[in-house]
């Protein structure tokens, strides 16, 4: 046998052999307590709560925006929930916050094509607070300022507009 076949063969399984994943967020390394940690079961409306609650602040909002590796904020954010009680895995928060923002699409959705639809699902108000708010504001109702690079065009369309009218006359 040669040694590239050989090498082929090491990776796969033998027949009879249970499939095991070895994808990191199906089977976690082993925790701080030299225990395995499992999937957790489903979050429950406490938790969902408080995860809104915390990933809804405007500091983390802009953090997540602003940030190229969300990990971290996410991390940080999953200790918080530790603080709590809620032991999840920050794939886990992201994992959620992502099918939240994407049932919350859902529904608006719906809610444009039939407007006297009234949600249903119970998060649907503390979503629509994060999600419509403006992203850089301090007050919530507050909207950003124009940037300077946008008054700066405004005020050359300005000129090129009294330009071409002086000319005209």
């Amino acid at each position: 046998m040669s040694s590239k076949h050989s090498a082929r063969l090491k990776g796969k399984r033998k027949p009879g052999d249970p499939w095991v994943s070895k994808n990191r967020v199906l089977n976690p390394s082993k925790s701080k307590r030299n225990c395995p940690i499992y999937r957790n079961p489903n979050f429950d409306t406490d938790e969902t709560k408080l995860l809104i609650q915390l990933w809804g602040d405007p500091k983390v909002q802009r953090e997540l925006i602003t940030t190229h590796k969300k990990h971290v904020v996410i991390a940080q954010l999953a200790s918080k929930m530790e603080e709590y009680g809620y032991y999840r895995s920050p794939e886990e928060i992201t994992t959620r916050i992502k099918n939240m923002k994407c049932f919350y699409n859902r529904l608006k959705k719906e809610m444009e094509v039939n407007k006297n639809l009234d949600p249903s699902w119970r998060h649907y108000a503390d979503m629509d607070a994060i999600m419509t708010r403006p992203i850089f504001s301090v007050r919530p109702n507050e909207v950003p300022a124009p940037s300077l690079k946008y008054l700066m065009e405004q005020e050359e369309e300005k000129r090129r507009e009294r330009r071409r009218k002086a000319e005209e006359e």
